[in-house]
């Protein structure tokens, strides 16, 4: 992803998760991790030449950072994958949307990231 688009998913990102708690799901080379009751810290992106990496970091630390991620509003969680080794990691809100405003918001903000060129 360039800069522009590094930038609108840190900005996403950050509103989202922000005092959220949530349920990490990694699934790696060394097997599938799952941890419960994490919290949002930060999200940052960081610049290869013109290329552009987003990360995450929660209070169990930081993710690699990754230019290939998702918004998934019926999940309620982002995700990301990582092509080299194959990683996938996902952060899912674990608040409850009775009203389904959090789907709402999701759902427009990957149509506003869709948008960023």
């Amino acid at each position: 992803m360039n800069k522009t688009q590094a930038e609108a998913w840190v900005a996403e990102i950050t509103k989202l998760l922000t005092g959220k708690t949530l349920i990490a799901i990694g699934h790696t080379c060394t097997g599938l991790h799952i941890r419960q009751n994490e919290v949002f810290d930060k999200a940052y992106f960081v610049e290869h030449g013109e290329t552009c990496s987003v990360a995450v970091y929660t209070s169990y630390g930081v993710m690699t950072g990754s230019q290939i991620w998702q918004v998934k509003p019926d999940e309620r969680a982002v995700c990301c994958e990582i092509q080299d080794p194959d990683c996938r990691y996902l952060w899912a809100i674990v608040e409850p949307d009775d009203k389904g405003e959090l789907w709402q918001y999701m759902n427009k903000m990957q149509k506003r990231l869709w948008k960023v060129k």
